[in-house]
Formats: C-alpha cells, structure tokens, sequence
C-alpha cells in the first residue's frame, strides 16, 4: 500500500509534466503563431475589449461570434503583459494542458488513476501533425474539449447543476463540438430512459434536467440565432483524406486500442448513463472524421479533432487495463510503461521540431514573414492613428495588420480600383478625403502600374523585400 500511494502521484505528475513540455514546446519553438484563424481571434478580442469607447461594437463582435465564450476567455488575456501575438500562443498552450487534465479528471472518475495519467499523455503527442487544432489557430475548438470533458465527467459524476453548466458552456466554446455533443444526447436519449429503474435518485434527476435542455439547446443552434444550417453552402472538404491519415500514422496504435477500451468500459461498474452516452459519442466521432470514405466530404479537418479526442479517452484505458492484465509485477509494468512512454514522447518531439521549424523558417512562407511583421511595426510607429490602410485579400497575412497597428483597416479583392486607383474610392466610402495608405503584401501580389508610374500622387513612405506602403494624400483627389 505506501508503494501505491507513493506510485500514482508519481505517474500523474510525470505524465503531467509530459504534458506540459509537449505543448511548451510551440511557444519555445516559434516566434510567432502559426495558423490561419490566429489574427482573427486577436481582432476580435480587440473589439470585444472596446466596451467602453464603443460598447455596440463590442456587444457586436461578441454577438456575432460562432463562439462567444472562447472569445470571451482569449479576450481575458489582455491582463497578461504580453502582444496579441504572445497572448495567442501561450492561449492554445494553457487550452491544451487544460484539455489533459480535464480527461485526465473525467478517466480517474470512470476508469481509476493509472488511466487518468495515460490520457494526459496521448493527448500530449497530439500538438502537431495528427491535430490540427494548434496548425490551424483553431483556438476555440481546443477550449470546447475542456469543457466537453468536464460534462463527460460531472454526467458520470450525477450531478446535475455542474454538468448543466458544461453542457450550455460546450456549444458557446465552439459549435462543433456542442452540436456532436447535443445530437450525441438525443441520440442516446431512449437508451438513457430505458435504464430509468436501475438509475438512483441523482441520476434520475439529473436525466430530467440535462435531456430536456440539450434538446431544447439543439434546436435553438440548428434553427436560430448563427444557425448551422445557414452556412450550407460554405460546407466543402477542406483536406485531403484526413481520416486515413491518421489511420496510417504514428498515432495508429492508439486508434487501434480505442475500440477495446470502448467495451472494457462496457462491461465496467460505471454509470450505465455515461456508457451509452460515450458510446455513442465515439460512434459519431467516428462517422464524422471519416465522413469523406462515404463521399460526403464536409467539414473533415474540423471534425477530425472531436475523434482524436474520443480516441484518446479509449485508447488510454484499453492500455491501462492490458498493462495491468498480461503484467503481473509492478516492475513489469513500470518498465513497458516507460519504454512505450518514452517511444511515442520522443516521435512526437521529433515530429513537433520538424512542423515548427516549417513555420519558422521565412522561405515557407507559412505564416507571417518576418519582414511583413517589420513592415507592420513600421506602420504602427510613423503613422498616425486616424489613418486608414488599405490592402487586399489575397494574403491572409494582412489580417495581423489591424492587430498589431491598431489603424483602420479596409481589405478588397486585389483587383478592386482601391488598390489600382486609390483616389478612386466612392465619395460615400470611408476612405473619401481621409488620410489613407495603401500597403501591398509584394510575396503574393504585384504593385499595379499606375501606383508605380505615379510617386508625385503615391508617395512610396516604406518599402522592404516583402511589403511596399504607399501614401495616399486628400489634396491628389481630382
């Protein structure tokens, strides 16, 4: 027994600090975020901070938003002295770890701790490659994870008032996850009431609270307010197989193991509720990550995440209760575990270095280039504040300029007459006789020939390898 009280402590800080050092490898690593969604989430947590100069504004972006919660929590990190860049990263970092420790809470409660120490593992080597969430920038599907753990774990737990609180939390963190977990209840509803008479009294009450309100919630996102159904016409596939890549990676073994840990947890002493509940749950994980071999092809990379996070709860406690079964001595057992540990912790170091020096290095071209970030300090240290900027949407890059500058910024299509004629904006823009510039992203679009053959209209006030600002004064209008 003082071996065992010794040895659980020890295997959850260990793995915990695996945890750790996995996600702290990506702000260590890099020196900007990586992913597309990044910029977006810092300018609207800009805008949600400007209550009190533009209260409308900021009730707007919130109100607006597909996950106002996430936004809510990313825009609380204005209290930290950092740059919205800094604030960015460190975010997925601290919504990473909080993933691995709420399954690792949500696996000591339905399978016991050497279960709980195994999920925060294999969700640590999933940072890069086989998880897109930190690659993407897709902050708010990484914070609903935690929250969907914690309803996972308060559901098994029978209270009712803390799981209804992660309930309605899971759909304002991102929709996704809310609508796999609502359609996840509904489907699960008959089987959850057919079990009524075996049910104590907390669970029982607990069903009456949570079944009716999940619904009500699922019909309120699929025909209200952001509906789902709204953006039909948005939805495409968005990569190339992701399922089977997954399936032949190095994340394979653990795919493999899910569907045992699935029926290990069937035939265990844990609330009947929860078994169907995440049965089901991992089932539509399932038909939702591999949707694109039925030749439907929606949304796969976003879907993805919700399976790699199903898998990692089976997988963790097939491998626990096989280490404990074919392994009688505890010596035995400690040893695998470290040579198994040590295995996947080195290939997803080894992995994670390769992706962020990807990133890093300016010749990709796979986020903000460094001289583009030079630009945009340049802009927010000369020019002056009420001035607008000008630029197009060919590059995504463009979108960090309001963040960093804090100017107003007005994007168009490149080839719209505010970029080839600057002067030549409708009298009822926002741009009309104001004091304006107009920066080109020259990695991804050329200066057109009338700003080049015009530097007594256009004054060119900054240039570098890969951006060039031009000045667009009051008195050039015609």
């Amino acid at each position: 027994m003082p071996q065992r009280l010794f040895f659980v402590p020890a295997a959850l800080i260990i793995s915990f600090l695996i945890l750790l050092i996995l996600s702290l490898q990506y702000p260590l690593s890099t020196t900007f975020p990586i992913g597309g969604d990044a910029a977006y989430y810092a300018r609207r947590a800009q805008i949600a901070l400007q209550f009190f100069d533009d209260p409308a504004a900021s009730i707007q972006a919130l109100k607006n938003s597909w996950y106002p919660l996430s936004l809510t929590i990313f825009s609380a990190t204005s209290l930290l002295p950092l740059d919205w860049p800094s604030r960015f990263t460190w975010s997925m970092v601290l919504a990473h770890v909080s993933v691995g420790i709420c399954l690792a809470l949500l696996m000591r409660r339905i399978a016991g701790w050497p279960s709980a120490a195994l999920v925060m593992i294999i969700w640590a080597i999933t940072t890069t490659g086989i998880n897109s969430n930190f690659e993407d920038g897709t902050l708010a599907q990484l914070i609903s994870f935690s929250f969907l753990a914690l309803f996972l774990e308060r559901f098994a737990a029978g209270d009712k008032w803390s799981a209804l609180l992660a309930l309605i939390a899971t759909p304002l963190t991102h929709p996704i996850t809310g609508l796999a977990l609502l359609v996840s209840l509904l489907i699960a509803t008959p089987a959850l009431f057919s079990s009524w008479p075996s049910l104590s009294s907390p669970q029982k009450k607990q069903l009456l609270l949570i079944i009716p309100i999940s619904a009500f919630l699922l019909l309120l996102a699929l025909f209200t307010g952001k509906s789902v159904l709204s953006t039909s016409k948005y939805i495409v596939g968005v990569a190339n197989e992701p399922f089977i890549n997954v399936l032949v990676s190095g994340f394979a073994p653990f795919v493999a193991l899910a569907p045992l840990g699935l029926l290990i947890l069937l035939k265990s002493g844990s609330p009947t509720t929860i078994k169907y509940l995440m049965a089901i749950l991992f089932s539509l994980s399932v038909i939702l990550a591999g949707n694109d071999l039925l030749e439907i092809a929606v949304w796969t990379q976003r879907l993805l995440p919700l399976f790699i996070f199903t898998v990692s709860i089976f997988a963790s406690l097939a491998l626990s209760h096989i280490i404990q079964t074919v392994y009688k001595r505890n010596s035995s057992r400690l040893l695998f575990s470290l040579v198994i540990i040590a295995y996947f912790c080195t290939a997803a170091w080894i992995s994670n270095s390769r992706v962020y020096r990807y990133y890093e290095n300016p010749a990709n071209y796979a986020r903000l280039h460094p001289d583009e970030l030079a630009a945009m300090y340049w802009i927010r240290d000369h020019i002056a504040k009420n001035s607008y900027i000008t630029t197009s949407d060919k590059n995504r890059h463009t979108e960090w300029l309001p963040v960093i500058t804090s100017l107003q910024w007005l994007t168009v299509s490149p080839d719209d007459e505010a970029l080839v004629h600057p002067t030549n904006d409708r009298i009822d823009s926002l741009t009309y006789r104001e004091q304006k510039y107009v920066a080109y992203f020259t990695r991804r679009e050329n200066i057109p020939t009338p700003v080049l053959e015009s530097p007594g209209r256009y004054p060119l006030v900054f240039s570098n390898q890969s951006v060039a600002v031009y000045h667009v004064a009051s008195y050039t209008y015609e």
